[in-house]
């Protein structure tokens, strides 16, 4: 049997292992002049005690979005200026994503989605303690009947991982013009290599953002979205 196992081994070889291209960077995806690392620190510092708040009180920090990832969040509605977000697992994001959609003069339109009925009762309670808007807060069941797409940011962090796989060529083909996804726990094999392998497949722009998204549990992010032009 070791000798069977072994000659397979051979067969197969070492499994290939994919990483992030180099050459592609987020700031490709911004505007020009913009100082992103300190419009993020900015972010971060705005954020961090409503995000210690939330996870010693709804939920822990194991298992809550970072502080690192809101304020890469925060940083890029601040850029980008969206007009319309989803984030597809809700919580401390819905938070982030909803206080940018207040802060804003015109209408900006922002659905959440939970895998859990419960937890998505959580996040309404949530926001109506922070007096945000609860409109738009959905089961995934409900918005993958919906087939809505047409968005500019989307946080695609919903569980299980296979799901963020299953649907991330259904979201980019819906994102709008410079519009893009941040995919959350990319620091997963089973989630960063199909990941990259999708990428390649279809030229998409992926770029790994651990340098700008890395926690303390050892989680980040990636940014996928069309070429730009």
């Amino acid at each position: 049997m070791k000798m069977i196992l072994n000659l397979l081994k051979k067969a197969l070889g070492k499994p290939q292992v994919l990483d992030f291209d180099p050459a592609h960077d987020i700031i490709n995806l911004l505007p020009n002049g913009i100082d992103f690392p300190v419009l993020l620190a900015d972010a971060k510092r705005d954020l961090q005690d409503s995000h210690a708040e939330y996870t010693s009180t709804v939920s822990v920090g194991s298992s809550a979005a970072s502080l690192e990832l809101a304020a890469l969040l925060a940083a890029l509605c601040r850029v980008l200026q969206p007009r319309r977000l989803v984030d597809l697992g809700s919580g401390y994001t819905s938070y982030v994503l909803r206080s940018y959609a207040k802060s804003q003069a015109t209408p900006v339109d922002v659905t959440s989605v939970d895998d859990s009925a419960d937890w998505l009762a959580r996040t309404r309670e949530y926001l109506e303690a922070a007096q945000l808007d609860t409109s738009n807060l959905m089961t995934w069941d409900t918005f993958e009947a919906s087939g809505d797409t047409d968005f500019d940011l989307v946080v695609l962090d919903v569980r299980p991982i296979a799901r963020r796989v299953e649907h991330l060529p259904r979201l980019m083909r819906g994102l709008r013009p410079g519009g893009m996804i941040i995919v959350d726990d990319v620091h997963k094999p089973h989630l960063s290599q199909p990941l990259i392998r999708m990428a390649k497949e279809h030229h998409w722009f992926c770029a790994g953002l651990k340098s700008l998204t890395l926690d303390g549990y050892q989680r980040f992010a990636a940014v996928v979205a069309k070429e730009p032009a």
